[in-house]
């Protein structure tokens, strides 16, 4: 569940909330660098995960922006679960997406959730777009353990998720309030997690990878 509105932001979220006061609920709130960068994103976990006719949670769904892109491309689950930690957020997502179901959560801090989307939604697929970023990389591990944990004894199952890396020459260019993961740590972790695995870093630079797990099935 997410946490109460008198709490102050854990830091992971505190940016969102931030540009969300100073830009409102829009793409500005969302801290991504640009469009045409988000779309690219969006496009390569399309192809990682094959999303249409499955059942999907998008881990910090903003405005529902990957529902959008899917859609858009005629490959939208046949049930998509938007889970966010802002209300400011999911509110215009519920009335852009009424079809979609949506979730008010820290997947941080809520350590049943995954369980949940797996058990009371059925869940095959889940998607972190960006929203690891502003994590710690050893926090984020230990988010997608438990996530992949909901999942990995389930069939034809996908834990997808994006990234920004500390290879190549940007590696010490400044990126906001997002941090940079070690590739090879990352890539280990995935290895260990499950035996089918995809990591892509061909899209967008050295600096921008993308992780698939599969399940057998």
């Amino acid at each position: 569940m997410s946490h109460p509105q008198s709490e102050p932001d854990p830091r992971y979220l505190a940016p969102y909330r931030e540009a969300v006061r100073q830009h409102g609920p829009s793409f500005e709130a969302l801290l991504w660098r640009s469009e045409a960068y988000q779309r690219m994103r969006f496009q390569v976990l399309m192809q990682a995960t094959q999303p249409k006719g499955k059942a999907l949670a998008d881990l910090g769904a903003g405005m529902g922006g990957l529902l959008g892109y899917l859609v858009e491309q005629d490959r939208a689950p046949a049930r998509y679960v938007g889970v966010e930690g802002l209300i400011e957020l999911v509110e215009p997502a519920r009335v852009a997406y009424p079809q979609a179901h949506w979730v008010v959560a820290d997947f941080v801090r809520d350590a049943g959730l995954f369980e949940r989307l797996v058990s009371e939604h059925g869940v095959r697929v889940m998607v972190f777009s960006g929203s690891l970023n502003t994590l710690e990389e050893r926090t984020a591990l230990a988010v997608l353990d438990r996530a992949w944990d909901a999942l990995h004894d389930q069939p034809n199952a996908v834990l997808a998720f994006n990234f920004l890396t500390s290879a190549g020459r940007k590696r010490y260019e400044a990126s906001g309030p997002a941090n940079r993961f070690h590739g090879t740590r990352v890539f280990r972790w995935a290895q260990r997690a499950s035996g089918r695995v995809l990591y892509r870093q061909d899209y967008l630079g050295p600096h921008d990878a993308t992780v698939a797990l599969y399940s057998e099935g």
